[in-house]
């Protein structure tokens, strides 16, 4: 089927954060947001609904319910029950919650960094105590985790959050390093929650493997997954959180109940169900689209001398400028002043990106095109 995803669509003046938040000459390539018509279905399912004119309380269904567990089976090998799905607004709700019902103030919580800037914040906003396990960058630009410094840190830790596959460092987790990880939690009885919510642009064939599929699984571990990155749907605000394991699904469900934190958005429900039922196809034909954009960027990038790793994962690339001997604010003004295109500044994840940008693959090929064309005008330039 001929979804039309080339021809792209026209977001500006759609109150598009992406787009709208940008002056009009410039090519906005940065929050993670794709600049593709929605799946079919989606759209149809959302249009049916609409056309009621009531939109009262609403609840789901156990068609719902089933689209879930069905999806994660079908494309994760997650074996799910009904009662094991908590439904939350967004997966950072989910890591904010997990961090409040898991772990009390003062308690230390550890990230991998440079890392997603969501699981800076929802530590700090929690008065948790952050511990950071550095990952380590190759002569390549690959990053892997640095185990033995994961091994040295997590004793005395309650909880630590996971990014997989990672934002913005473009890992699919190998399922022996995940499982290593996961011995490191059990040995020091820490908890164990994955941000998953890119689990489903894993490219070049891979599969991501579920932190949930892990051996030792059932208990301590939960994984924060949505449609939302997947579908182009973000706006609709919902997410789904996995949890297994009863004692800790109470205790997340608890502190929900206690804040009043709950899912169930009417249209989010509606479209992450058509999502799942519906969107096999056209997730794969975009995921071709974001492989060619990607293959396309390293090639150009790399000629204009910058550093690009090419990413396993997301549909997000980590671009390593720092031969051009520019900070990311440094490298952030130039791109949208000289360049006319907007990326998220390297230090949005942490220190040690700083020097990096980040852009986002996730557009029609004519859109990549122009924006690699400024870009790399700009470095040639420097």
């Amino acid at each position: 089927m001929d979804y039309k995803l080339y021809e792209g669509i026209e977001r500006r003046g759609t109150n598009c954060l992406k787009w709208d938040s940008c002056p009009e000459d410039v090519l906005p390539m940065w929050v993670a947001d794709m600049d593709f018509p929605c799946a079919p279905g989606i759209m149809e399912a959302l249009a049916a609904r609409v056309a009621h004119p009531a939109m009262g309380y609403t609840r789901r269904s156990e068609r719902d319910d089933r689209a879930v567990i069905d999806y994660y089976a079908r494309n994760h090998g997650i074996s799910l029950k009904k009662e094991d799905l908590l439904f939350t607004p967004g997966v950072v709700d989910s890591l904010l919650l997990a961090v409040h019902a898991l772990t009390e103030p003062g308690d230390k919580v550890l990230i991998q960094t440079p890392v997603y800037g969501p699981f800076y914040s929802v530590i700090d906003r929690a008065k948790r105590m952050r511990v950071e396990s550095p990952l380590v960058e190759t002569e390549s630009g690959k990053w892997e985790m640095d185990l033995a410094d994961l091994d040295d840190k997590l004793p005395g830790c309650k909880l630590m959050l996971l990014c997989s596959p990672h934002n913005p460092c473009g890992r699919v987790w190998p399922r022996e390093t995940l499982q290593a990880v996961l011995n490191l939690c059990k040995k020091y009885n820490v908890y164990l929650v994955a941000d998953e919510i890119h689990c489903d642009f894993a490219l070049d064939g891979r599969k991501n493997v579920s932190v949930l599929t892990l051996e030792g699984a059932q208990s301590g571990v939960a994984a924060a997954v949505s449609a939302t990155k997947t579908f182009n749907i973000a706006g609709l605000d919902h997410s789904t959180f996995l949890i297994p394991d009863a004692q800790m699904r109470g205790k997340i469900a608890e502190k929900a109940s206690e804040i009043g934190m709950k899912g169930g958005n009417l249209l989010g429900v509606l479209a992450t169900t058509a999502a799942y039922e519906t969107g096999d196809e056209w997730l794969a034909q975009v995921k071709r689209i974001v492989q060619e954009n990607r293959d396309l960027a390293v090639k150009e990038l790399t000629e204009a001398g910058a550093k690009a790793w090419p990413n396993e994962g997301t549909y997000l690339l980590l671009v390593d400028l720092r031969a051009f001997g520019r900070n990311s604010d440094e490298l952030h003004e130039l791109l949208m002043d000289k360049a006319k295109v907007r990326l998220n500044k390297g230090t949005d994840y942490g220190k040690a990106s700083d020097g990096f940008m980040r852009l986002n693959l996730a557009t029609t090929p004519a859109l990549m095109q122009e924006g690699l064309r400024r870009i790399c005008a700009l470095l040639k330039a420097l």
